[in-house]
């Protein structure tokens, strides 16, 4: 009998390695791909790897993309790695969220069977993979994944991150992953994460002979209620036209009125420099007098669709998680504008941190709307 059952698992196997090549349903392929892994052939990874390219992450990923992800990120393989750093500043916050928690996690988890007689190696070089996945990362300002504050849950010695800053998440991770060769603390408030960040990038630009980034310092005195204290832009940020520069630098040192700084961003929107398709905004307050700070970086890229009229996409991560908003015209919505109102009443000595994502799109006026 159990020869018997030997000679039809081996049958169910060999089926399998045929399916996974070549069956046309995905799913299907992906399950003869599980059983073949199971049963220790490493050829399972080679079959399912063509199914998510690079180019598919630009965009929110699907839960079938997500599984070929969580499945290839077991395999270990350092050529998953490099598939997603290849163009890694086109990817969208979901898919680096998704491949973060994959790859990140599963490079604690120990070798699958199929791979144990190269563990070594292959751990070495997966782990290569995922710190300089990380690097990549750490230039990444944009939020990624969602529902509550950030918090850094500690299971079984994995981090599994709620939501944050990716730059921030990634160095958080460097640190746990090599403590004796990077520094991050993610428990301090925002403008002390950016100086951390910065820091860190600088020791990374070292490396490849770049030069280093402007450090920025923190402000110690004691400011009234609701001042921005700090207007601070990227150090790769094109520069404004003077007239929204100088309108939105007045705000500096006085206290914000509600509503004054959507009116002032919008102002920079219509004033894009060339090549670029959008403004990050972060706006914080460390809970200790010293006032708000305003953080600005340009979206590089060419701004999407050919119509004569721009319209704005809104994206907003808060302590309330993550949020998404659309406008039919170059205006800041009412519901963004109110969330940027809200923060004003927020208590002196407590902390906040937002983050803003504002992109323009062009779209065709519809013909009843033309003059």
């Amino acid at each position: 009998m159990e020869i018997i059952t030997q000679f039809k698992q081996k049958e169910a196997i060999a089926l399998a390695r045929s399916v996974m090549w070549n069956d046309a349903n995905k799913d299907t392929r992906m399950l003869a791909a599980s059983m073949v892994w199971e049963a220790g052939d490493p050829q399972a990874f080679k079959a399912i790897f063509p199914l998510l390219k690079p180019r598919q992450l630009q965009g929110d990923m699907n839960f079938e993309q997500e599984h070929i992800l969580e499945f290839l990120a077991k395999a270990h393989q350092p050529a998953v790695i490099r598939a997603f750093a290849s163009d890694f500043s086109k990817m969208s916050s979901q898919s680096l969220s998704a491949i973060v928690k994959s790859t990140f996690n599963v490079s604690r988890e120990p070798l699958h069977k199929s791979i144990l007689a190269e563990q070594e190696k292959v751990k070495a070089d997966y782990e290569r993979g995922v710190e300089a996945l990380l690097t990549h990362m750490v230039t990444r300002l944009d939020g990624i994944s969602a529902d509550s504050p950030i918090q850094w849950k500690q299971k079984r010695g994995v981090l599994e991150p709620d939501y944050g800053r990716a730059g921030d998440i990634a160095g958080a991770l460097l640190a746990f992953m090599h403590p004796d060769k990077y520094r991050f603390s993610l428990n301090t408030p925002l403008r002390q994460r950016e100086i951390q960040r910065i820091i860190l990038l600088n020791q990374l630009r070292k490396e490849q002979n770049l030069p280093p980034f402007t450090v920025p310092t923190l402000p110690t005195r004691k400011q009234p209620r609701n001042t921005l204290s700090q207007i601070l832009f990227a150090n790769d940020t094109s520069p404004l036209p003077p007239s929204p520069y100088l309108r939105l630098m007045a705000l500096q040192g006085s206290k914000l009125e509600k509503g004054v700084l959507a009116r002032r961003l919008e102002e920079v929107l219509a004033s894009l420099p060339p090549n670029t398709r959008g403004l990050y905004v972060e706006i914080d307050s460390a809970g200790n007098g010293t006032g708000i700070r305003l953080f600005l970086k340009f979206i590089p890229g060419k701004m999407k669709g050919t119509g004569s009229r721009l319209i704005l996409s809104e994206k907003i991560v808060s302590d309330s998680g993550i949020f998404g908003y659309g406008s039919g015209t170059l205006t800041i919505s009412q519901r963004t504008t109110s969330h940027l109102n809200e923060m004003l009443s927020i208590p002196q000595n407590s902390s906040f941190e937002t983050y803003l994502t504002l992109v323009v799109r062009r779209v065709t006026v519809p013909p009843w709307e033309r003059k």
